[in-house]
């Protein structure tokens, strides 16, 4: 951002930003589910980490939240630049909904002792939002492919899309864990299987591009 002449950059932002939030939470989740391996005296150092890296998370999409809605609500959205990529703004919250569960079971530590109530409860908050992004995100894509007629065809920025669908599915699971919320859990579940026929249709999709793709080439003349 600081190495670019163009300014404002505002126009260029989009739901790929949210892959800065998503790579924090990523390491909240990893350094969480590594602390049952470590020591006593280990844990209470390590569990800085994934508390650390939830708030960044949490303050990073904020801020990307910020600068997306600015770039909607500023220049003109054609249904071509409803890109895949969106479908990010889904899963970066979704994924902090585990990463919250994975602290709120980490054993006692200071850092954990201290922030279990207010993660425990913000990870409530975020799963709804993230229950509150799918229609609207569904919406856009019916906008996008049924109403301005854009082509639904392979392209590997569809893969963006199924990230959040499988992260919103283990949202659920997890967060009804440790919260003992059932119906939290069938959700999860049951989304699940949408995720999963998602990422079969993608995986097709992108064979069967390949494929064809090959075949316009014809073997190569020697």
């Amino acid at each position: 951002m600081l190495g670019r002449d163009e300014r404002p950059l505002l126009k260029d932002a989009n739901g790929s930003w949210f892959i800065w939030c998503v790579a924090s939470q990523s390491v909240a989740v990893a350094a969480a589910s590594l602390e049952p391996l470590a020591g006593p005296d280990q844990r209470a150092a390590l569990a800085l980490v994934p508390v650390v890296s939830w708030s960044v998370g949490l303050i990073l999409y904020a801020a990307v939240g910020i600068f997306v809605s600015l770039r909607l609500m500023t220049y003109p959205v054609r249904a071509e630049d409803l890109r895949p990529p969106y479908f990010v703004a889904m899963g970066a919250v979704a994924i902090s909904v585990p990463a919250g569960a994975r602290i709120v079971e980490m054993a006692g530590a200071p850092m954990v002792d201290a922030t279990r109530g207010l993660v425990a409860g913000s990870s409530v908050v975020f799963w709804a939002f993230a229950s509150w992004l799918f229609p609207v995100l569904l919406a856009a894509g019916w906008w996008r492919h049924v109403i301005h007629r854009v082509p639904l065809s392979y392209k590997p920025g569809l893969w963006s899309v199924i990230f959040p669908l499988g992260m919103y599915a283990l949202a659920g699971i997890y967060l009804a864990r440790p919260d003992h919320l059932p119906l939290v859990a069938l959700i999860g579940r049951t989304e699940l299987w949408l995720a999963v026929a998602a990422f079969l249709a993608t995986l097709a999709a992108m064979l069967w591009h390949r494929w064809a793709t090959l075949v316009r080439r014809g073997p190569k003349k020697g």
